[in-house]
């Protein structure tokens, strides 16, 4: 049965190309309908049916979608103008390039993610969602917030897989005693960095130009709203510096889960 995620990924992933008059809810609408057939996403409307079940979703999420500012009513050089004409916004032209990875279809982007890293822990999803949702709402700085929780969660276990990969009792100490020093993100990311960085097994090729780049990454994301003793730092956040950091979040983890996956099997 289609659903409402359903219904806002179909707009979120259409190309859409607006031109003046004909682009209208109405528009929209008809075309959704178009491509939820041609997906087999719904059964097409019987002869005694007035209505599909993208016409009985659509409502809600088109005003979802505006309440969001992806879109807004009128057409270009018409700003007083409202519905049923509308324009895409530039935020809304960004939401759908970044297609399934828009943090406004939080469905698809919870997807996305454990295909591309199928190790991810329940405890990093639950927060990644929690992140999701603050976002939809506005709560910019709850966002960064929560999805820093699931970047630290990351951390936590990149920093597992490095301590099982070391090859010797010394080896496992010396990091222990690292790690216990300071029980910081900071100085567990340095403690990884370091470790990495001098493996007796070379590192992947594959791993050469990302690796420690999204490592830094991560710790960059934990810090976003923390200083380097793990305390709140305050900092406001505006939409696009949320945005941007839930849109880092996929490529790093998806690097960590080829990491931890490659120390498994490779001591260090």
């Amino acid at each position: 049965m289609l659903t409402h995620a359903d219904v806002r990924h179909l707009i979120l992933t259409h190309k859409w190309t607006p031109d003046g008059h004909a682009f209208t809810v109405e528009h929209i609408q008809k075309k959704i309908n178009e491509i939820a057939l041609q997906k087999g996403l719904m059964k097409p409307r019987q002869q005694h049916e007035t209505t599909t079940e993208v016409d009985r979703l659509f409502p809600g999420v088109i005003w979802e979608l505006l309440l969001r500012e992806v879109f807004v009513p009128g057409r270009v050089g018409f700003p007083n103008e409202t519905l049923p004409r509308m324009m895409i916004t530039s935020y809304g032209e960004e939401c759908m390039k970044a297609g399934e990875l828009t943090p406004n279809d939080p469905e698809g982007f919870l997807k996305r993610i454990k295909a591309e890293s199928p190790t991810i822990d329940a405890v990093t999803i639950l927060y990644l969602g929690e992140a999701l949702q603050t976002f939809k709402f506005g709560n910019f700085l709850a966002t960064a917030v929560m999805v820093g929780v699931a970047a630290e969660s990351i951390l936590q276990k990149v920093v597992e897989a490095v301590k099982n990969a070391l090859d010797t009792p010394t080896k496992k100490g010396s990091f222990e005693t690292a790690l216990n020093r300071r029980r910081t993100a900071k100085n567990h990311h340095e403690q990884v960095i370091a470790c990495l960085k001098n493996s007796t097994t070379p590192l992947p090729t594959e791993f050469d130009e990302v690796l420690f780049l999204h490592i830094e990454g991560i710790f960059h994301i934990i810090r976003r709203t923390r200083n380097d003793a793990g305390h709140p730092s305050g900092t406001k956040l505006e939409r696009s510096e949320a945005n941007g950091l839930l849109a880092m979040f996929p490529p790093y983890c998806k690097t960590a889960h080829r990491l931890t996956e490659w120390l498994a099997s490779n001591p260090i």
